[in-house]
């Protein structure tokens, strides 16, 4: 099991608190789709919060933890298109 993995299946709260800077830096990619700062800024948080309550669905064979965070970034990009554009 991988350290992303461990860290999502741990009961410790703390646990997520060391996830989320490790992909933070994935913000860039929302930046680039979303374009606006404050928009990206939304984006991001909802998808860590999203990731935190939902963590248990993290499924490792279905790849690495940064994609699945992407994935849920992205989902939420598309629903919100209609009222942010």
């Amino acid at each position: 099991m991988d350290e992303d993995t461990e860290l999502l299946r741990s009961p410790d709260p703390e646990a997520f608190g060391r996830f989320y800077p490790r992909h933070l830096d994935g913000h860039g990619v929302v930046a680039r789709r979303v374009r606006r700062p404050d928009l990206t800024f939304d984006v991001v948080a909802e998808t860590f919060g999203r990731a935190l309550k939902h963590r248990a669905r993290y499924d490792p064979r279905r790849g690495p933890a940064i994609a699945w965070l992407l994935q849920i970034a992205r989902n939420l990009v598309i629903d919100g298109r209609p009222r942010t554009a």
